[in-house]
């Protein structure tokens, strides 16, 4: 039923600027949104950077903080994907954004989750993000992607178990919305952090045949295959990196503690020792 729910408002969200009057404030900052929800869903580096801009016209025409919280997660996505020229400016507008949702739309459960989700993935401190999704699931028991953040702020913390029952609950609810790909990816981190890698694989792969430019999961499938003895399939995502990501290297992949894979770094699937696992 709470997949059911969340379709067919996500569906409806999408509805709603066609079927009322534009002219109307909140009409055309639901429009807005709408176009930057399907720019965002892409996670490339056009797609984010027209999804940024979708959200601030939104929150242009109506300052409800719900916007600004949708342009700070798709910054996060960017410094994620690694698609910013300056790292340090871009992080504090997503703090800016963040506080600024709070302070306007601090009893939105979805603005919560929101702001949780995106600080998790860029906070050292990752208590304060978990209380956020929290406070979010409070607030409305039925909201997915806060039931989804709260999963992934519990596995931050390292509460794996707990984690992995609400992610699985989660995936069984069928979500059908523009970021199935996205739930397949945080499904897929959170198996890992568990020990259920090929659960992890298969729903990282799942996220791949969705949106076959999504870099997030490949980085994943690269290690998980490898660990598998699919060393074929490792290699294909290591060429399919090669195209996605300009600055992409095996090296960069195994040596460099910056670079966006400390699931697996955490889980001990990447270290320096392991390049000839990936039969290079």
């Amino acid at each position: 039923m709470q997949g059911f729910i969340h379709s067919a408002v996500s569906k409806l969200n999408h509805r709603l600027p066609f079927v009322f009057d534009l002219k109307r404030p909140e009409i055309a900052a639901a429009g807005f949104n709408s176009l930057g929800l399907k720019k965002l869903a892409r996670f490339d580096t056009e797609g984010l950077a027209d999804a940024k801009s979708y959200f601030e016209q939104a929150h242009n025409a109506d300052s409800n903080g719900i916007y600004l919280a949708w342009r700070a997660f798709a910054l996060m996505a960017e410094l994620i994907e690694g698609a910013v020229s300056d790292r340090e400016a871009q992080l504090e507008e997503v703090q800016q954004l963040t506080a600024n949702t709070l302070q306007k739309s601090g009893d939105n459960a979805f603005a919560l989750a929101l702001v949780s989700l995106t600080r998790i993935m860029l906070d050292d401190d990752l208590n304060a993000p978990a209380e956020l999704a929290e406070r979010a699931i409070k607030s409305n028991e039925d909201n997915i992607f806060a039931r989804q953040t709260l999963a992934v702020a519990h596995s931050a913390v390292g509460d794996t178990e707990k984690a992995y029952l609400l992610s699985k609950a989660c995936q069984q609810s069928n979500i059908q919305d523009d970021f199935s790909h996205l739930w397949d990816l945080y499904h897929a981190l959170v198996c890992i952090s568990s020990g259920r890698f090929e659960e992890a694989r298969v729903a990282a792969t799942r996220a791949t045949n969705t949106a076959s430019n999504f870099i997030a999961p490949r980085r994943q499938l690269i290690a998980l295959c490898a660990n598998a003895g699919d060393l074929e399939g490792a290699r294909t995502h290591l060429n399919v990196m090669r195209t996605l990501e300009h600055d992409f290297s095996l090296d960069r992949y195994l040596n460099d503690f910056d670079y966006p894979v400390l699931t697996l770094r955490n889980a001990g699937f990447i270290t320096p020792r392991k390049r000839d696992d990936f039969g290079e």
